[in-house]
């Protein structure tokens, strides 16, 4: 026994001192580095868009939308070993937005026509520079006056020896949406809006000719807090209660490059979004009868989208990029997107990248225009995201990097247009100022 003991003891000096100088020399060849600022990112942009299809009026009447967004994120980046690099991305972003729908939502009752939103986010990576892999997670939290969402994610990515990468990320959203109902219009409003719906100044719904006046007086009859149409009683009032919604994606793709001049990158994604994914204050009215419902949509749906996307270096000064997107789901859309961007290096610090984007889908099983929809349809909406309709975007990118040494790092400007079949325009503006 006392031999074996000292034989235990032997191996154990043994190993400790061998360890124990291979400690020593790997720490003198590297000075460990604690977190530092890396990069300051400061995103600005500017958002409108115009349209005469308002979910909260049935599918009818102004949904103009004007929306001013700024965000921060702080980058931090360190190591103890310089072979598994840490970064930490800190971001804080406030939005402030107009909406014409939005006059007839107010957790009070009362009619208000702006609204914010804050979304602050926290985001930790980890390099294996030895292994060529990277380990990631974050999260991220948004809250407006009839939702909160809390979002967690994770990541791993891993390079192999022919220039391609494998990537894997997991996201969950968590939303509680508050149960605000559009609120009574008052008469001055329903003028208004029968004055903008002159073409539905004598519709037929079934055998019924209706005017646009007795089509609003019904709205009217039957938003707010109306039991029948609505499904809520007239104590619970505004604002009162909410319900859960879920949202989990898986993500997986591969970047692979083909030669000096060419990159490719295979993506796909499964989405399931489980629990309230209407909206109250989305309103529908229906050919047989005389109030206005709020919509109502599965509790499950799920979505898959396949990409494509192939970059081409033309020598110095071009670069195509390019990128094909088919996407489904069991309510019934199916799209397409296609992609064309050409960044155009005009001189060693400055670039412009003209785009061009394509898009169109097909209506889902659960949509129809205003009064369309039945009482016997068990699922109804009239929110026109869900239509069928053809998209086209255009814009253009400007990019300047400094020189080394100035107080900038990158300076870019995106300007896009957007505009769709079904009468909706949008502009948009981006300012990005890297540090």
């Amino acid at each position: 026994m006392k031999k074996l003991f000292i034989l235990f003891f032997f191996l154990y000096c043994l190993a400790y001192s061998t360890f124990g100088q291979l400690i020593k020399k790997d720490s003198a060849t590297y000075a460990p580095k604690s977190l530092k600022l890396d990069e300051v990112n400061l995103v600005t942009s500017y958002y409108s868009h115009t349209g005469d299809h308002s979910t909260t009026l049935g599918g009818i009447g102004d949904e103009s939308v004007k929306e001013m967004t700024t965000a921060i994120d702080l980058k931090f980046v360190g190591y103890k070993n310089p072979n598994y690099i840490h970064s930490l991305t800190a971001g804080l972003g406030f939005a402030f937005h107009t909406a014409a729908s939005q006059a007839w939502i107010s957790a009070t009752g009362a009619s208000r026509k702006n609204g914010t939103r804050i979304f602050p986010s926290l985001e930790w990576s980890m390099r294996d520079v030895n292994k060529k892999a990277e380990y990631s997670a974050g999260l991220m939290y948004s809250n407006e006056f009839n939702y909160q969402s809390l979002t967690l994610d994770a990541g791993y990515s891993k390079g192999n020896s022919k220039n391609g990468e494998f990537a894997l990320k997991f996201s969950g959203s968590f939303d509680q949406v508050k149960m605000i109902y559009a609120e009574e219009m008052a008469k001055t409003d329903v003028q208004e809006i029968a004055n903008t719906q002159a073409t539905l100044s004598s519709t037929t719904i079934g055998n019924t000719v209706l005017s646009s006046q007795s089509i609003l007086k019904s709205a009217a009859s039957s938003s707010g807090s109306s039991g029948s149409s609505s499904g809520t009683s007239s104590e619970e009032g505004y604002g009162s209660g909410s319900k859960p919604r879920t949202t989990l994606t898986g993500g997986i793709s591969y970047n692979q490059v083909i030669n000096p001049q060419m990159q490719v990158a295979f993506l796909a994604d499964f989405t399931g979004q489980f629990g309230y994914l209407e909206l109250p204050f989305h309103r529908v009215f229906k050919s047989d009868a005389d109030s206005s419902t709020i919509e109502n949509l599965p509790d499950t749906r799920l979505r898959l989208p396949l990409a494509v996307r192939l970059n081409y270096f033309l020598g110095d000064r071009y670069i195509l990029r390019t990128y094909y997107r088919f996407y489904t789901d069991n309510w019934g859309i199916t799209a397409h997107t296609a992609n064309l961007e050409v960044p155009v290096k005009l001189s060693p610090f400055f670039s412009v990248s003209p785009f061009y984007r394509f898009y169109t889908q097909t209506a889902s099983k659960y949509f129809a225009p205003f009064a369309e929809h039945t009482t016997s349809d068990e699922y109804y909406t009239s929110n026109y995201s869900y239509s069928a309709f053809t998209a086209n975007s255009v814009g253009a990118g400007l990019r300047w990097l400094p020189k080394e040494g100035g107080f900038f790092k990158a300076i870019e400007l995106r300007y896009t247009y957007y505009k769709q079949t079904t009468g909706l325009a949008a502009n948009a503006v981006t300012l990005n100022l890297k540090f």
